[in-house]
């Protein structure tokens, strides 16, 4: 099926070996984007610190788990991937840059609501891993659904703040992030030795 060509896609170039001269950093993302906002309503900032403070926890919590960077699109859900029957492209590139293979993962499911049962992401971690992940492994991409649902619920916020609305995403984002980060917050807290 298309999502399984997906993942594969992803894991393939995240294996590639490959290099970018930009470490494309999920917080700092979220962090402009939010400040752009603010140019025109100060109290963003103030109204999200609550899911700001509990992206910026798990960023740092997976940056622990010591996954090496790889090349990743830092933008992956569906309407960037162009699917035929004899061809699968990904584009909208602006993201690219090294950074965790679950950001990309966490892309996926972070911008869906679809993905509202946890056998089903983790059928797709299983997919996109060739193999039943560790508990350990589920927790850092479960974790990195949170983060990229906090940047791409930052994005329409900031496009609001220029007039340009787009928020085709926000409710999902605003669902995942608060679905996923006290849960996998509360699974690094209990895994800390």
């Amino acid at each position: 099926d298309a999502l399984h060509r997906v993942l594969r896609l992803l894991r393939q170039y995240h294996a590639s070996g490959g290099h970018i001269d930009f470490e494309y950093d999920p917080i700092a993302t979220s962090d402009r984007m939010m400040t752009m906002a603010c140019q025109t309503d100060p109290n963003l900032r103030v109204a999200f610190a609550g899911m700001r403070e509990k992206a910026g926890r798990l960023y740092e919590l997976t940056k622990k788990d010591g996954v090496p960077l790889c090349p990743c699109h830092g933008d992956c859900y569906w309407p960037n991937f162009l699917i035929s029957d004899t061809s699968l492209d990904l584009i909208d590139w602006e993201f690219a840059g090294m950074s965790d293979p679950a950001n990309d993962f966490g892309g996926i499911v972070g911008r869906d609501e679809r993905f509202a049962d946890d056998a089903d992401v983790e059928d797709l971690l299983t997919a996109y891993l060739g193999r039943p992940p560790t508990p350990a492994e589920r927790r850092h991409y479960f974790s990195f659904i949170a983060i990229d649902a906090w940047v791409y619920f930052c994005w329409p916020v900031y496009k609001a703040g220029v007039n340009e609305p787009n928020g085709f995403f926000m409710h999902s984002c605003f669902v995942q992030m608060n679905r996923f980060a006290d849960r996998m917050l509360a699974e690094y807290e209990e895994a800390r030795p």
